[in-house]
């Protein structure tokens, strides 16, 4: 007795059909057992069809389902009468797609934040018969940055296909954005108290990493301000008070004019730029050819491995593994080749526009927007020591820590305008003793 009899039977109901001959007699309930395993067959040989058929389409280059935002589902009847299905760029929404994309990875932008500014722009979901057109939000903004299908690939149980449709993203911004999003390990977090200092600045009287807080005043004012982690946390037995941001941000501008080079040196680093961009552009014709003999080889790997796959000779977990393996080569030629391609004059120019900054550090830095000025720091500093100024308490003294290639260099007096610079860090104006002598 199937099932659903025997619910029926318990239940004291009777079922007879008056086409199929089924009641609760032995041939009744054979007739429906019959009649429930044909049912099945068709609808599980049904599914399988349906299937193939996906398959056969994906195989062929084509998208199945609901198209994704950006793009937009197409039907037409071709010159033979056959109704085509396919799929065409939402010329309203694809150019929102593809700025998400290369801002997102950026770094600067976390999801929130790029949802808020790309709806104030104008980006909207597409609307559908049941529900309109809304800003885009942060929910829908995930999973989009996360999508192969911008890349020119439809993922298919489990596996991704090439397609025919337009890439609205390359290969290096979308692996970019997946890396940037695989930072933030435990989802984004807003800095409430974020500051270009922040990992930069550290306490000159023990060595801890400088924290910013943040106090209101009575009428309402925010005042941000470095405390030493070490006393707040009383690990240490420091007694450096807490310092005003602005108080650090002036002093460690006025410590940049300390990092000027000699017009000597900064014509020797121009004579060697010179020298290497015409060795690059001797080799530059060579080097594309080979990039691109490589990229074509790993293409053809590619579509070997999915015609593998097809026939059922490798399985779907290899096939995962190689397709990791191949983007993750054809991501690094790309890369190769945006630099193979640039133009080098461009390029000469833009590095000349740099040397000049090197010949005048204090001037670049002080008119840089806190973004540069964090490079800047992160550049020249390994670490900014901040101490009291017993002389006068409303300014502090700085010292640092230099980073590579800059500790070496200071080795070298003759390379540096300056007479503030040792081999064990650049002495504040205030004359404080270097941090590698102190701590």
């Amino acid at each position: 007795m199937t099932p659903r009899l025997v619910v029926f039977s318990e239940s004291g109901i009777k079922l007879i059909s008056t086409s199929e001959g089924i009641d609760n007699t032995p041939a009744g309930m054979m007739m429906h057992g019959i009649l429930a395993t044909m049912a099945e067959f068709y609808s599980q040989n049904l599914a399988r069809e349906a299937l193939k058929g996906m398959a056969q389409k994906v195989k062929k280059g084509g998208t199945v389902g609901k198209a994704p935002l950006g793009y937009k589902n197409v039907r037409y009847v071709d010159s033979n009468g056959r109704e085509v299905r396919t799929v065409e760029l939402d010329d309203e929404r694809a150019p929102f797609v593809t700025e998400a994309f290369r801002l997102y990875s950026t770094g600067k932008w976390s999801i929130h934040n790029l949802a808020i500014e790309l709806a104030d722009r104008g980006f909207t979901t597409s609307p559908t018969p049941r529900k309109p057109s809304k800003p885009i939000s942060e929910k829908s903004l995930n999973p989009l940055l996360q999508n192969p299908y911008y890349l020119g690939k439809v993922k298919f149980q489990g596996v991704l296909h090439d397609d025919k449709h337009a890439k609205l993203t390359d290969e290096i911004t979308f692996r970019k954005v997946q890396e940037v999003m695989k930072n933030h390990q435990n989802g984004e977090r807003k800095r409430i108290n974020d500051h270009y200092l922040k990992s930069t600045v550290y306490c000159g009287e023990c060595g801890s990493r400088l924290i910013i807080n943040a106090s209101k005043s009575r009428s309402g004012t925010y005042y941000l301000y470095f405390v030493c982690i070490g006393r707040q946390s009383k690990r240490t037995s420091c007694q450096q008070k807490a310092i005003l941001t602005y108080e650090i941000e002036d002093q460690i501008t006025e410590y940049y004019k300390q990092i000027e080079f000699t017009e000597e040196y900064c014509e020797q680093l121009r004579k060697q730029m010179v020298a290497d961009i015409a060795k690059q552009k001797a080799l530059s014709t060579k080097n594309r050819d080979e990039l691109r003999r490589e990229r074509d080889r790993l293409k053809d790997k590619q579509r070997k491995l999915l015609e593998a796959y097809y026939d059922n000779v490798v399985n779907k977990d290899l096939l995962r593994e190689e397709q990791e393996n191949i983007t993750k080569q054809q991501t690094n030629i790309d890369a190769q080749l945006a630099i193979a391609e640039d133009e080098y004059d461009i390029v000469e120019q833009q590095l000349m526009a740099t040397l000049k900054l090197i010949g005048n550090c204090h001037k670049a830095y002080q008119s840089a927007p806190p973004n540069i000025r964090r490079a800047f720091n992160q550049a020249f500093f390994e670490k900014i020591y901040v101490s009291p100024n017993k002389a006068d308490s409303t300014k502090v003294i700085i010292s640092a820590d230099l980073a590579e290639p800059f500790h070496s260099t200071v080795k070298n007096h003759h390379l540096l305008k300056s007479n503030g610079w040792s081999q064990d860090g650049l002495v504040g104006a205030a004359g404080l003793e270097p941090a590698a002598n102190r701590l």
